[in-house]
C-alpha cells in the first residue's frame, strides 16, 4: 500500500512538473486556480486507482477516471480560446463531482433482490429478431432518405436531421442499443457481428460517433470481465488505448470536416498553441468541454427544472430547449459536460435538478441488476464514462432503449452460469 501512495505522489508531481513546463514553454501567465484544480484532481484520481476494487466500485471508478482524467487534460490549457478557473466553476465541479460519486458508490453497493420472471425466450431469439428489426427498420430509413456518407464523398455540406424519420429513427435507435446490450451473452462470432453491423450502419449514415460508443462499450464489458484490481500498468493501458481512440475520432472529424470544406482549419478555429489539428479536435472534443462549462451564467437562465424532463417532453419542446442551450457556446464549441445544462436551468441551485436526476440513475441501475440486465448494466457504465461529453443518459434512444431491454429480459431464459446480481 505504501509503494501505491508513492507511486501516486510521483504521478502527480510529474504532472505538476509538465504543467509547469508546458506554462514555461508557450509563454503562459501562471494560473494558480488552474495549479490549485490539477493538484487535487490528480491526487484524487490516482488515489482511487490504488485502492479500489473494480467490481465493487465501478461505476465510481469508471466516473472518476473519466470525469477527472478530462478534467486534469483540460487544465494544460493548449489554445487560447480557454479563461480562467473561478469560484463558481469550482463550485460546480466540485460539488457536482461529489454528489455524483456518492451516487454511483451507493447504487454497486446496496444489496437487492432479483426478479427472475417467467423466463421462456431464448436469447437466440432477441438476438435474431433485434439484429433483424434493426437492420431492415435502418435500410427503410437509407431507402426513403438516402445514405448520408454519400454526401461526404461528393463534398456536400448535409444536416443529419435531413436523414431521419420520425418515429421509425427512434425505433432502430432503441434495437440498436438493445443489440449492443446482448454483448454479455452471447459468444465472441455473434460480438463481431454485432459491433460490424452497428458500425456499418453507422459509417453509411455517418455517425462515428456511434463507433466510437460501441467499441468503447465493449471495452467497458471487457475491463470488467479481466481486471479485479486496477493496477497502474493498467491503468496505463487504458490511457494508451483511449488516447488512441479519441486520437483516431479526431482525425477522422478532421477527415469530414475537410471533405465538404477544404479551406477548413480547426487549429485557427479552437486558437490552438500546437499545429496538430488531430490534437485540436481531441482537445475540443474533450478537456475543452470544462471552459464551455466554465461559461455558463451564475443565475439560471430557465429557473425552473428542465433538462432532466428532456425523456418525457415532445419533439418540439426539445429542439426549442437545445435550440437555446447551443447559443452559450464558445466558437461553436457548446458540449459543456453533463452539468452545463442543470446550470443554465437553475444557476447555483443546479444541484437541486442534479439530485433529481441521480435518483433516476440510481434507479436505472438497480432495475438493471434486479432485472439481471448485466448489458443494460454496462450500457449504463458506458454513459457514465461519457458525461463529461453530455448527459447521454437522458437521450431518448438510450432512455428507452434501457427500458425496454430491462423489461424484456425478464422473459428471456438466462445462459448457465450467468450470476445472481450484476456484480460477483
Amino acid at each position: 500500500m505504501k509503494n501505491k501512495f508513492l507511486l501516486s505522489f510521483v504521478v502527480v508531481v510529474t504532472l505538476l512538473v509538465i504543467y509547469v513546463l508546458n506554462h514555461i514553454y508557450l509563454g503562459i501567465q501562471f494560473d494558480f486556480v488552474n495549479f490549485f484544480v490539477l493538484f487535487v484532481s490528480s491526487s484524487v484520481l490516482t488515489v482511487f486507482v490504488s485502492v479500489q476494487k473494480i467490481k465493487k466500485n465501478y461505476l465510481l471508478l469508471l466516473f472518476s477516471i473519466s470525469f477527472l482524467g478530462l478534467l486534469i487534460f483540460s487544465c494544460f490549457k493548449i489554445n487560447a480560446l480557454q479563461g480562467r478557473y473561478d469560484g463558481f466553476f469550482l463550485y460546480v465541479v466540485g460539488l457536482g463531482f461529489c454528489l455524483t460519486a456518492l451516487f454511483l458508490y451507493l447504487a454497486d453497493k446496496i444489496n437487492l433482490p432479483v426478479v427472475n420472471g417467467v423466463r421462456f425466450i431464448s436469447v437466440s431469439f432477441v438476438y435474431y429478431s433485434f439484429l433483424v428489426l434493426f437492420v431492415g427498420l435502418s435500410a427503410y430509413v437509407f431507402s426513403k432518405t438516402g445514405i448520408r456518407a454519400l454526401h461526404f464523398i461528393d463534398g456536400v455540406r448535409s444536416n443529419g436531421a435531413d436523414f431521419v424519420i420520425p418515429g421509425i429513427s427512434g425505433l432502430a435507435a432503441i434495437f440498436k442499443w438493445s443489440l449492443l446490450m446482448l454483448i454479455p451473452f452471447v459468444k465472441l462470432k455473434r460480438i463481431i457481428i454485432i459491433l460490424l453491423v452497428i458500425s456499418i450502419v453507422a459509417v453509411l449514415h455517418g455517425k462515428r460517433g456511434d463507433v466510437f460508443r460501441a467499441l468503447l462499450f465493449a471495452s467497458v464489458y471487457f475491463s470488467y470481465l479481466h481486471f479485479d484490481r486496477l493496477s497502474f500498468k493498467k491503468f496505463g493501458f487504458f490511457i494508451l488505448f483511449s488516447s488512441s481512440a479519441l486520437v483516431l475520432f479526431g482525425y477522422l472529424g478532421d477527415l469530414r470536416q475537410q471533405s465538404y470544406d477544404s479551406a477548413f482549419s480547426i487549429v485557427s478555429l479552437s486558437q490552438s498553441y500546437f499545429e496538430s489539428s488531430t490534437l485540436a479536435w481531441v482537445f475540443t472534443y474533450t478537456g475543452f468541454n470544462f471552459n464551455v462549462l466554465n461559461s455558463y451564467p451564475t443565475n439560471g437562465v430557465m429557473d425552473k427544472m428542465t433538462y432532466v424532463l428532456i425523456p418525457f417532453l415532445n419533439n418540439s419542446a426539445v429542439e426549442s430547449y437545445f435550440a437555446n442551450l447551443s447559443a452559450i457556446s464558445i466558437s461553436g464549441f457548446n458540449a459543456s459536460t453533463f452539468l452545463g445544462p442543470l446550470v443554465y436551468d437553475l444557476g447555483v441551485f443546479f444541484w437541486l435538478e442534479l439530485l433529481v436526476f441521480l435518483f433516476l440513475l440510481i434507479g436505472l441501475v438497480f432495475l438493471t441488476r434486479v432485472s439481471r440486465h448485466r448489458g443494460a448494466y454496462f450500457m449504463l457504465a458506458l454513459l457514465i464514462v461519457l458525461l463529461p461529453f453530455g448527459n447521454y443518459v437522458l437521450t431518448p434512444s438510450y432512455f428507452y432503449s434501457i427500458l425496454f431491454s430491462c423489461f424484456i429480459f425478464l422473459f428471456v431464459k438466462l445462459p448457465v452460469g450467468q450470476p445472481r446480481s450484476t456484480l460477483k
